[in-house]
């Protein structure tokens, strides 16, 4: 959550079958680097998944919003 460039993140969870996390990021590159940074929880969780699976289905997908309406107030504004 201290992730510089983070602007929202959120969870869902459904055991066993959904465990979904959300995050929406300012720029691609402070994404980046939160994925791609040893020793961090994200990318130890991939590795870990790669080696013995959490779910027997996953996905890793990133997605570019092209539009946007309404509006919302993330936490400490």
């Amino acid at each position: 959550l201290r992730s510089p460039g983070l602007l929202l993140a959120t969870g869902l969870a459904h055991p066993p079958r959904t465990v979904v996390t959300f995050s929406l990021w300012s720029d691609i590159a402070p994404m980046r680097a939160y994925v791609e940074q040893r020793g961090a929880g994200h990318r130890d969780a991939t590795t870990k998944h790669a080696a013995r699976p959490f779910h027997s289905q996953s996905a890793f997908i990133r997605f570019r919003p092209y539009d946007e309406t309404g509006s919302w107030h993330p936490p400490g504004t």
